[in-house]
């Protein structure tokens, strides 16, 4: 997953773990880059870009979580990863009356290898 791939480079974190291969649910901090999933699959990168946050989420189901959710599919939990803006730790925003904040992210779609011979 570029975009945390690059933050671990830079500040030496743990590296990034399968999220196929168990439940995981981290955060990490300082981010500002938007995220993109490679999806070798369907020849596609997903980018998930937010705005008005510094921390990233990056979680996935696994077997006996994705089975108590009733409206995503027992086997999901092989293909689903979940990218999400958070205002957390460092990053807390902390509104007044008639203050606003928005956190947004905005999901992007690049199709690799469009024209095929």
């Amino acid at each position: 997953m570029q975009g945390i791939r690059d933050l671990i480079n830079q500040f030496g974190l743990e590296g990034i773990v399968s999220f196929y291969k168990k439940e995981e649910n981290r955060r990490y901090v300082e981010t500002g880059t938007a995220c993109i999933i490679k999806d070798e699959g369907w020849e596609r990168e997903i980018i998930a870009d937010k705005k008005g946050s510094r921390v990233t989420v990056v979680w996935n189901l696994w077997k006996e979580t994705c089975r108590q959710i009733g409206d995503i599919p027992d086997e999901a939990y092989r293909s689903f990863v979940c990218v999400e803006a958070a205002n957390v730790y460092a990053d807390v925003v902390e509104l007044q009356s008639g203050d606003h904040h928005t956190t947004s992210v905005v999901l992007g779609l690049k199709k690799q290898n469009i024209c095929r011979k």
